[in-house]
């Protein structure tokens, strides 16, 4: 019965592929269109062929395989908030750049009403919203604030390692 209505499914699809030039790869089809799938010249009056019931069987194996496998594999998606990678890279970058150009330590202080009153903070609002304006300069502290905090975490850790016997 199956095999009866994937035979009926192809006898189909190369209908369409020939009256209305639907294929694959750019429809859902057990036809292959030959013009979407080769770049060399194929036989003159040929657009495709339907896909062999073997074939079929095999591709259909081949993703019951990579599904089954890929199952376990996937991993949950993080919950809460997605970190600003690009920032903090660029807080990196930065840091390495601030601790050679000046004396001033890498740090954040701000106000009671969040403006930021170290050297670097100041510079790293006024230099990050060069790069892109939609930052606001609370998100901008918030991210250092966050490197900062991983950073010291980084080296107490280190520290630690190698004062364990």
């Amino acid at each position: 019965m199956a095999r009866q209505a994937l035979v009926n499914q192809m006898i189909g699809d190369g209908a369409r592929m020939i009256t209305k030039g639907e294929g694959a790869p750019k429809h859902p089809s057990t036809f292959l269109a030959f013009d979407d799938l080769c770049d060399n010249e194929t036989e003159e009056g040929t657009i495709g062929c339907d896909v062999e019931l073997p074939t079929f069987v095999a591709l259909l194996g081949g993703l019951e395989n990579a599904a089954t496998r890929g199952k376990g594999r996937t991993s949950k998606l993080p919950t809460g908030k997605i970190p600003d990678y690009a920032l903090m890279l660029w807080f990196s970058n930065i840091e390495k750049l601030w601790c050679e150009i000046s004396s001033d330590p890498f740090s954040r202080d701000i106000t009671s009403t969040g403006e930021p009153i170290t050297n670097a903070s100041r510079f790293c609002v006024l230099a990050f919203q060069k790069i892109d304006p939609n930052y606001t300069e609370s998100r901008i502290l918030n991210g250092m604030k966050k490197f900062i905090t991983k950073r010291r975490k980084e080296a107490t850790g280190k520290l630690r390692e190698k004062m364990t016997p």
